[in-house]
């Protein structure tokens, strides 16, 4: 099949019934059918040590399913079933994929960010009633008191790691490894039908505690259908597909798993921290070259990162395909890359709610630099507007600017957290909920969407709103920008004023007033667009998932409005002082 070209492909593909005769309808199908299929090739290398790239630890794709049986095995014989939650807390690693899929085939799984704070950690677990939780040793050590205090359904801990130093007296601690190692034979009891909704996912976009989607192991394998079609003939037995971001984000266990997977291609996981660490990004032509890579996974702050590392002698020509996920993709960022690696790059958007992306480039179609692509095969999308009480009052023209909303195959059942009050779906009078992203965007006359950037980013300027990526993409255009980040600081006058960040490329000379007078030049909206501040910085904050950590950075600049605010009161009554 020929990857598809334009919206017309899309059209065709759609046609078509998504739950196909001869497609698997769970994970566990599918890792069964591979196994079968290809016992002997190699599914997954893990670089334990990405500052060796050459050392690396290998599953067969018989290898992985007999170790998804031995994990599910594992947990059917602690009295799971599959009500049970199991949560895998895990950095990335084959244990992770073990787990999660060895979880998915017996219980419910919820893959979850051990790094994040022990207190929101401790009450998603709690909220979703956790029986069983494998996670890292080290994770786990700081915390058990917490957790334990917090889940009093938890009666399992395996760790992966040195299990034998973290024992607790609440629950059981074994070593993950060591637990299933003599486990074979098939599991005790069939899997769960693809309509068990045995898949919880925690949201990564909403401020706070994220929120958990509840989905059916179906719609997990939807999501595989809808994007397969899309690659077409280049997702087959000869790709090699890198990854390095965290898989407990359901996109990146679906992209960098079940979908190559299911064409019986090898994927390349970094670990534990993944792109996260300074040696894999160092390393990474070399990676690319070591082990003719062909379809590489990024997000915009990586490819960022990636363009100050020098690609060398290393041999890069079978990377035929790279694609940017998890934030916007600016233009100049897009450009710049495929220059300098000679390589296409993809953009795509996607949402926990749905399961994993809503939108691509089309692989054999046009780059549009700066757009997030086409809807996939069986989703839908519209830019609508609102009034301020969340009634619809329309589409958006072409182009223009509005709410995004989609809907999908893969989309959740429920929030498990659903009465947050949070609004999540909207009607449009045609008959179906449509899931409101929170983000804002448009779409073009050939179906190509546009994303201005999410509603709770966007800077209130007195009585005007600054789009963000508008200042990011003009910094960008600069010569010695690699990175850029735009936020808004609190002010006192004008509610918020915008802010930006730069990160230099390695060599790279500049000065804050320098930057400042070249965004004057660049930017063709209203002066009000213009930041208040550039702050030239090492390096950006960011996210596991490799994205920039916005939050961190307006919570800097509330930290420099505070310090301002009060500095002000004190000068203020120094003044009082000296006039009494």
């Amino acid at each position: 099949m020929t990857p598809v070209a334009s919206r017309l492909d899309v059209d065709r593909i759609s046609d078509r019934n998504i739950d196909g005769q001869d497609e698997p309808r769970t994970a566990f199908d599918l890792l069964r059918r591979s196994a079968e299929r290809w016992p002997g090739r190699a599914a997954l290398h893990f670089l334990a040590d990405p500052a060796r790239i050459e050392r690396a630890r290998t599953l067969t794709f018989e290898d992985l399913f007999e170790q998804v049986c031995a994990a599910a095995t594992l947990f059917q014989t602690h009295g799971v079933d599959a009500a049970d939650v199991v949560a895998v807390a895990l950095s990335n690693r084959p244990e992770a994929h073990i787990a999660i899929w060895g979880a998915q085939s017996v219980a419910t799984v919820m893959p979850i960010n051990g790094g994040i704070p022990t207190a929101d950690f401790a009450a998603l677990l709690a909220l979703a009633k956790t029986r069983i939780l494998v996670a890292d040793a080290g994770s786990w050590a700081n915390r058990a008191d917490e957790i334990t205090a917090a889940c009093p359904r938890l009666t399992n801990v395996f760790l992966v790691g040195e299990a034998a130093a973290h024992a607790h007296p609440d629950v059981d601690v074994q070593d993950f490894n060591i637990a299933i190692s003599g486990i074979r034979g098939d599991l005790a009891q069939a899997p769960p039908p693809p309509e068990h909704l045995g898949i919880i996912n925690c949201t990564a976009a909403t401020p706070g505690r994220p929120r958990l989607v509840r989905r059916s192991l179906a719609a997990e394998m939807r999501t595989v259908c809808a994007l397969r079609p899309m690659f077409g003939d280049l997702l087959n037995e000869g790709t090699v597909v890198a990854g390095g971001l965290p898989l407990f984000h359901n996109s990146v266990a679906a992209a960098s798993g079940l979908l190559p997977w299911s064409q019986g291609a090898c994927v390349i996981t970094a670990g534990p921290r993944g792109f996260l660490n300074p040696d894999f990004v160092k390393n990474y032509w070399r990676m690319i070259a070591h082990y003719r890579v062909t379809l590489a996974l990024l997000v915009p702050a990586v490819i960022a990162q990636l363009l100050r590392v020098p690609i060398g002698e290393a041999d890069i020509t079978t990377l035929s395909l790279a694609i940017s996920g998890g934030a916007r993709l600016s233009a100049a960022l897009q450009r710049r890359f495929e220059r300098a690696a000679g390589v296409r790059l993809l953009s795509s958007y996607g949402i926990v709610e749905l399961g994993c992306l809503a939108t691509m480039t089309p692989p054999a179609g046009e780059r549009r630099a700066g757009s997030a692509g086409i809807a996939l095969p069986w989703h839908r999308t519209r830019v609508a507007m609102f009034d301020d009480a969340n009634r619809f009052q329309g589409d958006c023209d072409i182009e223009e600017v509005g709410r995004l909303l989609v809907n999908g195959p893969g989309l959740l059942e429920t929030y498990i957290d659903d009465d947050r009050g949070d609004v999540a779906w909207v009607e449009c009078g045609d008959g179906l909920l449509w899931l409101d992203t929170g983000d804002l965007a448009s779409i073009d006359g050939d179906g190509y969407h546009w994303i201005a950037g999410r509603r709770s980013e966007v800077i209130r300027r007195g009585g005007r709103y600054v789009d963000p990526s508008t200042i990011e993409e003009a910094l960008l255009q600069h010569p010695m920008v690699a990175m850029a980040a735009a936020v808004a600081r609190p002010d006192p006058v004008a509610g918020e004023v915008p802010v930006a960040y730069a990160v230099l490329r390695e060599g790279g000379q500049s000065d804050t007033e320098a930057l400042r007078e070249f965004l004057r030049d660049t930017l063709t909206a209203s002066s009000t667009d213009l930041p208040v501040d550039v702050l030239i910085v090492d390096a950006l904050p960011l996210t596991p998932l490799g994205k920039v950590d916005k939050r961190a950075l307006q919570q800097r600049e509330a930290c420099v409005a505070m310090a301002s605010i009060k500095q002000s009161l004190g000068d203020a009554a120094n003044t009082d002082d000296a006039t009494d």
